[in-house]
């Protein structure tokens, strides 16, 4: 039931409603008219947005966006475009179904943490002054979260009775017991 909107009409009184009533930045209308004009694009010639139903909206949320080079990260705004969409033409008696409803933005790996050099690392430990009682100390807590490759939380919640023994292949070693993030207990070689 497309009503008797045009999708320009309906796409329109969206982005107003959003500026007006939602406060939302320029920037952010601009992408969802983008996504929107995007998806009338995967529409094609005289099919509407009104009439979509849900698996050409996932279609277009997944497979084309990804083929026109827009990864899993990038496609979030546009989900969020059409899932907003279609909940407004909803709401406004627009649609009877919104079928963008269960809609889900893909899942995105966590990028991994970036290393320092082993030359920067030798530089950073090497830095304080070894004069000075600060100087000693701050030496020895570099070489202990660079050596151990501990976190600055654990770091700070040892003591010296966190400092014992332990046997490797035989052999006695220094190991530091630390409580980490999530409350969890490590055992480190020193």
């Amino acid at each position: 039931m497309a009503g008797s909107w045009t999708d320009d009409q309906a796409i329109d009184a969206w982005i107003a409603y959003m500026e007006i009533n939602q406060n939302r930045s320029l920037r952010t209308l601009e992408a969802y008219r983008l996504a929107m004009v995007r998806l009338k694009e995967f529409m094609g010639t005289g099919n509407s947005l009104l009439d979509a139903d849900r698996a050409e909206l996932e279609a277009f949320c997944g497979l084309w966006l990804h083929k026109r080079g827009i990864v899993a990260q990038s496609r979030k705004p546009y989900i969020s475009a059409v899932r907003g969409f279609y909940q407004w033409c909803r709401a406004k008696g627009v649609l009877e179904f919104n079928e963008a409803a269960e809609l889900e933005h893909p899942k995105t790996g966590r990028p991994l943490p970036n290393t320092i050099s082993l030359a920067y690392a030798e530089r950073l430990m090497c830095a304080p002054d070894l004069g000075t009682f600060l100087g000693i100390r701050d030496a020895a807590i570099m070489h202990v979260l660079i050596g151990c490759g501990l976190r600055v939380s654990g770091l700070v919640g040892i003591n010296e009775s966190d400092l014992h023994q332990v046997e490797v292949n035989g052999v006695p070693r220094l190991a530091v017991r630390t409580m980490e993030k999530g409350n969890r207990e490590r055992q480190v070689p020193l």
